[in-house]
This record gives structure tokens, C-alpha cells and sequence, in this order.
């Protein structure tokens, strides 16, 4: 807004300048000026990235079933992903998540472990449940198990190994994929 503000202001200038100009000389005024004007908004040269897909993400878009993933830690690189494998994310990366999704992360068993960094899983042990981790190892499994087949959750990636320990000796998920900097799981038992 303050620039088209500014641009109506130094409209009125130039033409307030070029009042006492000839023709030409308001022709080349004018000229240089929307000469530095463009050069101000040029963009050259105009760098990009270029993200490396793993594999696995293309193998993905080439399942045509309907199902979702989960993609830890979630960052904005986990949204490009899923542009390309175009599944459903649990947690996904949102700047101004809503309460329900708070909510459904903060409370919802197996999903809370694995999406919520250990500050927000201590918040959200202080809200009165009885933590998962307290329960039996069979228990945990048969509520991953339960969790996972409810919201229809196949995979679970991880680019770090922050939760490898909870993955493959609690909930002992196999791992299908090792590469590229990504480890995935098939949540199938």
C-alpha cells in the first residue's frame, strides 16, 4: 500500500517537472525515470533451489490408493514432498495450526509421540491423561495398531532418527525404506 501510495506521489512530481519541459525533454525525462524504476524492480539473477526428491515420494504418487503419511519432523521441505507424492499428511507443516489440529496432535495416542517435539509431548502429558508411554509394550502396539488403521496412516517417514527408538523397538515397524537421507515404515503388523 505505501508504494502505490509513493507511486501516485512521484507521479504528481514528474509531472509537476515536466510542466516547464519541451517535449522531448519530457519524453526523455520521463523515459528515465521509468528506466530506473525498472531496474529497481529487477530480478536478475533470480536464484532458485533445487530440492532432492528421494525415491520413496515417487514411489508413492505411483500407489494410487488412498491413504495417509506421516512425515517427521514436519517442516516446510515435508509440504513440497507431499506436492509430489500427493497422500494425505498427519501433522503436516501449518504456520497458525487450529485448536482441533493442536488438539488432535496433543491428545491423540502414537500420533502425539511421534509428531510432537519433547517440549510440546511434556505440555501435553501435563493435560491429565495417563501418558502412552507408561503403557505395556503390547499395549502401545495394538493402540498404534488401532490408530493407524482409523485414520488410514500407511507409512511413517522419518528424516532424522529422534524417533527411531520409539519406532522399531516399541511400536517395531518395519522398516521398507532406507535411503536418501529418509528412513520409512510400513505401519501394516
Amino acid at each position: 500500500m505505501v508504494v502505490f501510495c509513493l507511486a501516485i506521489l512521484v507521479s504528481y512530481a514528474i509531472e509537476r517537472i515536466c510542466a516547464n519541459l519541451s517535449s522531448f525533454k519530457k519524453l526523455a525525462f520521463t523515459g528515465v525515470v521509468s528506466v530506473f524504476i525498472m531496474l529497481e524492480y529487477l530480478a536478475i539473477p533470480y536464484t532458485t533451489t533445487q530440492i532432492h526428491v528421494p525415491e520413496f515420494y515417487k514411489k508413492l504418487r505411483e500407489d494410487k490408493e488412498e491413504y495417509a503419511i506421516i512425515d517427521i519432523p514436519s517442516r516446510p521441505v515435508t509440504l513440497y514432498f507431499q506436492t509430489i507424492h500427493r497422500k494425505r499428511l498427519i501433522g503436516g507443516y501449518v504456520s497458525r495450526p487450529s485448536k482441533k489440529a493442536i488438539d488432535f496432535l496433543s491428545n491423540t495416542p502414537v500420533i502425539n509421540e511421534l509428531m510432537l517435539n519433547p517440549k510440546a509431548a511434556k505440555e501435553a502429558k501435563g493435560s491429565g491423561r495417563e501418558p502412552l508411554s507408561k503403557q505395556s509394550l503390547q499395549g502401545k502396539k495394538q493402540v498404534a495398531k488401532h490408530i493407524f488403521e482409523q485414520y488410514n496412516i500407511r507409512y511413517v517417514i522419518t528424516h532424522t532418527d529422534d524417533k527411531r527408538e520409539f519406532i522399531e523397538e516399541t511400536l517395531k515397524l518395519p522398516c521398507v525404506y532406507d535411503a536418501e537421507g529418509i528412513r520409512a515404515y510400513a505401519t501394516t503388523f
